[in-house]
């Protein structure tokens, strides 16, 4: 098995679904893996270690996963606004996920999470990142999924001068 030399952050307040996380990815021979328990935390070690990957969870005490994500994308303090995200969540609603990608996350995993799906979503943040886009307030992936032939974005709707209205 390969060693990649990526640092990776995992947040999340439940101890054992850190190790989890960690484990996978430490099996997987991941570079450094650092561990958070809150939003706060996960804030102050993006800027103390620039992670070059993070694994949020979505509820957390003091600052929720919504939150780091914003933070990373907006603030003045964020080192790396394009720094991949991987939100995970038990609450995989499709109104929940729409959340996250208006936060900025690339991409959300359900609890409870496989190694696979978590190697899958890697991958896509990595090796398929989606282009950064900047639209009223919004910075972050382009959350259109895909381009059908026609050149229409898939799952989203196109307004008439081709941009993607949030609110």
């Amino acid at each position: 098995m390969a060693d990649y030399r990526i640092k990776v952050l995992v947040a999340d307040d439940n101890r054992g679904m850190r190790r989890i996380v960690s484990s996978v990815l430490r099996t997987a021979r991941f570079g450094d893996v650092i561990e958070a328990v809150d939003g706060i935390e996960a804030c102050s070690a993006i800027i103390r270690v620039q992670p070059d990957l993070l694994i949020c969870d979505l509820e957390m005490p003091m600052m929720g996963g919504l939150d780091v994500a914003r933070w990373v994308r907006s603030a003045a303090e964020s080192p790396d606004p394009f720094l991949p995200m991987i939100l995970m969540t038990s609450v995989a609603t499709k109104a929940g996920v729409g959340a996250a990608r208006d936060a900025g996350y690339d991409e959300v995993l359900a609890k409870p999470l496989t190694a696979e799906a978590l190697y899958r979503r890697i991958e896509a943040v990595t090796l398929r990142r989606r282009p950064f886009v900047r639209i009223g307030r919004y910075f972050g992936p382009c959350r259109r999924r895909g381009v059908a032939p026609n050149n229409e974005a898939v799952g989203e709707r196109r307004g008439s001068a081709d941009t993607l209205e949030l609110t």
